[in-house]
């Protein structure tokens, strides 16, 4: 079930059913229908006591100076005033309903459900906040339907840490038609400048989500929506204008961008570029393809579809190994490994974002399987020719594999010592980034990678950072997650391999060229990812 079903059906449980639940412990016999037969008003149901209740629970959310994170006292008197005008369409007359909706206050609300109970002296509350906003989206959205298009974008503006829950809640229950226009009204139609804009964007992107894009996309509006709501949230995460080109300097705060990242992966966007390589130029080496960016979660994903982990061939016998009884059990758990160690929590295994959690020994099994892949597809493989364009590369034989410290320094422009040592991958050979005074540095730094300094707090998406590309059009080289390498820390010693590039998790200095980190193969640590290369031979 959705989130709005479970409110639905949590809300008609605490409003209705409860009653009958307790009505059996007690062996009491009168169901909440029975009790609203009792109150002689021909015709009333609940429905009709049940929109009065949430025009009441609207009206208390409404009201200024409360509290962000509690319920809101319901005045006995709202909840009165709204019950009486509900018993008086049958028919009674005002005094008589007005005593009808005082008995349903003391008989029924104080005493026989769970959803609207007493808070003290003349007032009621819902049990928790996240009830209050689902009554008053359900009054906004059916109650006030004629005017649900144009109110709920205004209350949203008016006051959007007050009504965003509520407008997300809206949208499911306005009817489709009502649902995308309103999105449609609150959604900017040009690439926001302001926070406003911002949090309209983010929140228009929520709200398709919430309804979910193959119902949106049977509304006349849906389609085109869609795209101009995901065209807006890309640009808005990489901070570029509408040519796609970078902000110098950059206007959209971090933060706000990883917030336009979360709903864009909420969307299912990917890159399209995702599953291209890029030719790294060296007449000193053979000739490679990095990848432009991390593996994903959504890549990752293809390998465990595979069975990934339960094919023998696709490892090595010291991962094998590993993966059956020699990985750190409190790490990976007990019995055989079956996915990356951070598989199943949300904050890592978002489609878009890297992988986390993997060890050297599942990275290098991963690139098996691709190898595998590419082989049975001819060698063919997307690159990305010189003018960004993505074509099609086939080889006559080749190989998957994770990147030598040699290669990940070219991907990055430069060797990485002497001169170079304080540069990051996005600067021009004989520029740094470091040697930039500290608030242009860290600005600078901030708005190319993710690195501790952000407080983001997690990964970002693989395609957020355009501007700190390296010279040849590799992303993420610096920041986000630490990508293994095939190469040994020590080539003598043999026992721990080489990380590169920094992370989320690690401060911005370990993000430049010149940073060697290290770990054992069997590490799997939340900020460790990888990414792979291509080259001609066999494995």
């Amino acid at each position: 079930p959705t989130r709005l079903q479970l409110y639905v059906e949590c809300a008609e449980l605490l409003l209705w059913e409860w009653e009958r639940l307790r009505a059996e412990r007690a062996r009491l016999r009168e169901s909440a229908d029975e009790f609203i037969q009792r109150l002689q008003a021909p015709g009333l149901q609940r429905d009709h006591l049940q929109s009065a209740l949430d025009h009441a629970v609207y009206d208390a959310h409404a009201l200024p100076g409360q509290a962000a994170d509690a319920p809101a006292d319901i005045a006995e008197d709202t909840l009165r005033q709204h019950l009486t005008a509900c018993i008086e369409r049958t028919g009674l007359p005002h005094h008589e309903a007005i005593g009808r909706a005082q008995r349903f206050i003391d008989e029924y609300l104080r005493l026989r459900n769970g959803l609207i109970v007493p808070s003290g002296e003349g007032a009621f509350q819902t049990p928790h906040r996240s009830f209050q906003e689902f009554l008053a989206a359900r009054h906004l959205a059916v109650n006030r339907i004629r005017g649900f298009t144009s109110e709920a974008p205004a209350l949203v503006r008016q006051n959007y840490d007050l009504w965003q829950e509520v407008f997300l809640l809206a949208v499911g229950q306005a009817g489709l038609n009502n649902a995308v226009d309103a999105i449609d009204r609150l959604c900017p139609t040009t690439l926001p400048q302001t926070p406003e804009g911002w949090r309209c964007l983010c929140l228009a992107g929520r709200a398709l989500a919430e309804l979910g894009l193959p119902k949106v996309r049977r509304d006349e509006k849906g389609p085109e929506l869609e795209k101009r709501v995901q065209v807006l949230l890309r640009r808005t995460m990489q901070d570029v204008d509408e040519h796609d080109t970078p902000h110098a300097p950059h206007r959209v705060p971090v933060r706000t961008r990883a917030e336009a990242g979360e709903v864009l992966d909420e969307l299912g966007w990917l890159p399209d570029d995702l599953d291209a390589f890029l030719p790294i130029p060296d007449p000193a080496r053979p000739a490679f393809w990095i990848a432009r960016y991390p593996v994903t979660n959504a890549q990752y994903e293809r390998f465990i579809a595979a069975k990934g982990y339960e094919e023998r061939r696709w490892w090595s016998d010291a991962g094998w190994r590993w993966r059956m009884k020699e990985h750190n059990v409190a790490w990976r758990g007990e019995g055989p490994v079956t996915k990356p160690e951070y598989w199943d929590d949300p904050r890592f295994n978002r489609k878009g974002y890297p992988v986390v959690g993997v060890s050297w020994y599942e990275a290098e099994a991963y690139c098996n399987w691709l190898t595998e892949q590419l082989q049975e597809a001819g060698c063919k493989m997307q690159v990305i020719g010189a003018g960004g364009e993505i074509g099609n590369l086939s080889l006559a034989t080749c190989v998957v594999r994770l990147l030598t410290e040699e290669e990940w320094l070219l991907a990055a422009g430069g060797e990485g010592r002497g001169k170079d040592e304080d540069r990051f991958p996005w600067d021009p050979p004989g520029q740094s980034t470091w040697q930039l005074p500290e608030k242009e540095r860290a600005a600078r730094i901030q708005a190319r990678a993710n690195v501790w300094e952000s407080q983001i707090g997690g990964p970002t998406p693989v395609g957020m950072y355009p501007a700190g590309a390296s010279p040849c059009g590799v992303w993420d080289l610096a920041g986000n997650v630490w990508e293994w390498t095939g190469s040994w820390y020590d080539e003598k010693a043999k026992g721990v391999r080489v990380l590169r590039g920094g992370s989320w998790h690690y401060r911005r200095r370990h993000a430049r060229c010149a940073y060697r980190h290290r770990s054992s193969p069997d590490s799997s640590y939340y900020a460790i990812g990888f990414r792979v290369v291509v080259s001609p031979g066999s494995p």
